[in-house]
């Protein structure tokens, strides 16, 4: 072989290797994107796309809700833009950006899964106080001998019904950052289908879908962005082509 050969062949390889880097979603082959319309928009449309030989192919679409005050910039598998808003402890706003996906829980028992998942129970909480040394973390209370928080979110809520299916969105988590949201979560809507305090809901029968559709060999990831924003970044990104 060439030396020019061998050359161009290791500036392929360590360009490719630098863009993984960058990119740690580009060997995802499942993708949900939810698109609003704004930052503050509450509406959203959700795709579900999975790729084959390189290509991303859109199964369905179907409604959504985010956060109740719109999106602002989370901490996930990109890096978000310097001088922008960022997602904040109680601000109602759903963290936009690239996230891996966490496991799924609920209510009932779900047979025939390959996605990861768990029955909740009464002891089982999602610690939501900047505080803690368990921020951001579910936990059970049986394994909490020194429970260090003033404010965690129940996952068995009653008499609400959103957390009878739902998986976790793994926003602010790896490492997790102080103050910077917790308890992120691709869940049910509530009755009125109202704005969230900052996660992804859908309908019963599309959280059910996704749960069984996930697999963990598939890597798969969720994009959150405001339309335009999506648009900006999706080639430099390299996210699937929508029909938006």
């Amino acid at each position: 072989m060439k030396k020019n050969s061998i050359f161009s062949m290791i500036i392929l390889l360590i360009c490719f290797s630098a863009c993984s880097s960058d990119m740690p979603w580009q060997d995802s082959r499942q993708c949900l994107v939810v698109v609003t319309e704004g930052w503050d928009s509450t509406a959203a449309r959700i795709y579900q796309l999975e790729r084959h030989n390189g290509a991303w192919q859109e199964i369905r679409n179907f409604s959504g809700v985010i956060g109740r005050n719109g999106m602002a910039w989370g901490r996930g598998l990109h890096k978000p833009p310097e001088g922008e808003k960022q997602k904040i402890e109680g601000d109602g706003r759903t963290p936009a950006g690239i996230f891996a996906l966490g496991s799924g829980f609920g209510k009932f028992p779900l047979r025939g899964l390959k996605w990861p998942y768990f029955q909740a129970d009464s002891g089982h909480l999602c610690v939501d106080d900047p505080k803690s040394r368990y921020y951001n973390q579910i936990v059970h209370m049986s394994e909490i001998s020194d429970p260090d928080w003033d404010s965690a979110e129940k996952l068995l809520l009653s008499p609400s019904k959103v957390y009878d299916l739902a998986f976790v969105i793994e926003q602010n988590s790896n490492p997790v950052q102080s103050g910077s949201g917790s308890a992120i979560f691709f869940h049910i809507w509530n009755a009125r289908r109202s704005g969230t305090a900052g996660c992804v809901s859908v309908s019963n029968i599309a959280v059910r879908a996704m749960l069984y559709w996930l697999e963990p060999e598939s890597n798969p990831i969720i994009v959150i962005l405001p339309r335009e924003q999506y648009e900006k970044y999706q080639d430099s990104w390299q996210l699937p082509k929508l029909a938006l």
